[in-house]
């Protein structure tokens, strides 16, 4: 696709998005693509969408990156007030929410596949989520969980996993006894924040996990976190001594993360 026709169809998105918002106001879409454009994306390597290069990215990768980096942008383009003129993206935080979000001194960011119980996990619609019987034989839905997490009872809890979006954050917190439940106070995936519908579904979906994070703390801005997880792809460099790297097959069971996580906490 000639980059024209790229800018286009980015203008279209923009101004859906923007006019789904409820507050365009002020906001010119092809002011603020002129200025996305040249700004470099982190997750592309601080290269420029608009460059030539771009047709030598990873396909998949890079609409993740360019989708991902439009989301987090608008949304908070759609929640700060505009002035005359619309500012350019960096002068956005990333987010902005209409109400502050709960918070806490120390949060551990949970995932749940390949942490808490083995990590072949398979969905069915009229069984719900199961483990696998044939790779994951002799294991349990959430057989690791009590091994660590209740020996930290000040540290608060958010769940960053890919269940936040199926069966949804509130069904899954009811898979907790109530002594962990009452210490989540969130998820990375809300509605408000993402949207509903399955197009902004599968953005965050192919937005790397520990950006997902990083935004999320960006938003509590706790004194100390870290990250429970065994999707290691393409978390942001910067932000990898929060992360306790978990064998998909072992997750909390495995006596190196427990210890990692008694040193951490």
């Amino acid at each position: 696709m000639a980059l024209n026709e790229d800018i286009t169809s980015l203008t279209t998105l923009v101004q859906r998005m923007v006019d789904e918002s409820g507050n365009p106001l002020g906001f010119d879409v092809q002011v603020w693509l002129d200025h996305w454009l040249v700004s470099p994306i982190p997750a592309l390597g601080q290269r420029l969408p608009g460059c030539p290069e771009r047709a030598r990215w990873p396909g998949p990768a890079a609409r993740h990156a360019i989708a991902g980096s439009i989301r987090r942008v608008l949304v908070s383009a759609a929640i700060l007030p505009f002035g005359e003129h619309a500012m350019p993206p960096e002068h956005h935080a990333l987010y902005v929410p209409a109400s502050t979000p709960r918070s806490a001194d120390v949060v551990l960011y949970l995932d749940l596949d390949g942490v808490v119980h083995h990590e072949k996990v398979l969905w069915h619609p009229g069984k719900g989520i199961y483990l696998s019987p044939y790779e994951a034989a002799g294991h349990a839905l959430f057989e690791w969980l009590p091994i660590a997490l209740e020996s930290y009872p000040a540290v608060a809890l958010v769940l960053s996993s890919t269940w936040c979006i199926r069966p949804g954050y509130s069904t899954t917190l009811k898979r907790f006894p109530a002594s962990l439940r009452s210490r989540f106070i969130g998820g990375t995936h809300h509605k408000r924040v993402h949207g509903v519908d399955p197009w902004n579904q599968a953005m965050f979906r192919g937005t790397p996990r520990g950006v997902q994070i990083q935004e999320d703390t960006q938003r509590r801005k706790p004194r100390h976190w870290i990250a429970l997880d065994d999707d290691l792809e393409d978390w942001p460099e910067a932000y990898r001594h929060h992360l306790i790297a978990c064998d998909g097959t072992k997750g909390l069971f495995d006596p190196s993360v427990q210890c990692e996580l008694e040193e951490q906490l």
